[in-house]
């Protein structure tokens, strides 16, 4: 099976705020501030290329499939063999997979466009038929 991934459908626009803040900052502290140190001056300058490089190469992939097992991306991941589903609970917010070798794994309807969602729905319920049987 080859990987499947599934993209996030929000831009991370805190980012981009939060670069716009620290520009502002850095501009109080050159024009309004001449009392405190240099360093403290420059800090804004290295926050705002770092917020700035996040929002535009964030790549937003949230949901990987690869070897029948669903991944999530980011420094907390998890991850959930999908041959141990046992079933899966659906409501308003997203998906809850669940199985008795491993924590459960929720998947959030937020975060992906309805056609993305759809796409992992359909290819979970063949795994959800495949351990019914």
């Amino acid at each position: 099976m080859s990987v499947i991934e599934f993209k996030n459908s929000k831009k991370k626009k805190a980012n981009l705020i939060a670069a716009v803040l620290w520009i502002i900052y850095s501009i109080a502290m050159f024009y309004y501030d001449s009392k405190n140190s240099i360093w403290y001056k420059y800090l804004g300058i290295p926050l705002v290329v770092f917020y700035v490089l996040a929002y535009f190469f964030d790549k937003g992939i949230i949901y990987q499939i690869d070897n029948n097992i669903i991944k999530t991306k980011g420094i907390f991941s998890k991850s959930f063999n999908l041959n141990d589903l046992k079933r899966i609970n659906r409501n308003q917010h997203g998906m809850r997979l669940i199985s008795d070798q491993q924590n459960d794994f929720r998947i959030e309807k937020s975060f992906l466009t309805i056609e993305d969602y759809n796409a992992l729905e359909s290819i979970l319920k063949t795994y959800e038929k495949a351990t019914e049987q």
